[in-house]
């Protein structure tokens, strides 16, 4: 059976940057959400005028919060693929691999 070539280095580095910018725009959204957001409407009294400025707001994140989601998993998969590989991790590296497999099942 012929082995699968690793991927090239730019390529990795580019999954690794994929995954990260995913993190960041998932992690940023909802915390500027929650902590800043939420918080600032409450000061519109009418609760409908409040709902419609929040879920538009959320929706028009959406993209961004689906393309971020594609990102991680798509990072993660590429490095699960080939170099965080069972094979080629240590005990306890191979432990926390399976604990963000087990809450990244698109892989």
């Amino acid at each position: 059976m012929t082995p699968i070539p690793y991927p090239p280095v730019p390529l990795s580095k580019v999954g690794r940057a994929a995954h990260d910018l995913g993190l960041a725009g998932l992690l940023g959204g909802n915390l500027f959400g929650r902590l800043a957001l939420h918080p600032a409407v409450t000061e519109i009294s009418d609760q409908e005028e409040r709902g419609k400025l929040v879920n538009t707001a959320w929706r028009r994140y959406g993209t961004v919060n689906s393309l971020s989601l594609v990102a991680v998993a798509t990072g993660w998969a590429g490095a699960r693929a080939a170099e965080a590989r069972e094979r080629r991790l240590s005990p306890e590296e191979r432990r926390l691999a399976k604990a963000k497999d087990a809450v990244n099942p698109d892989r």
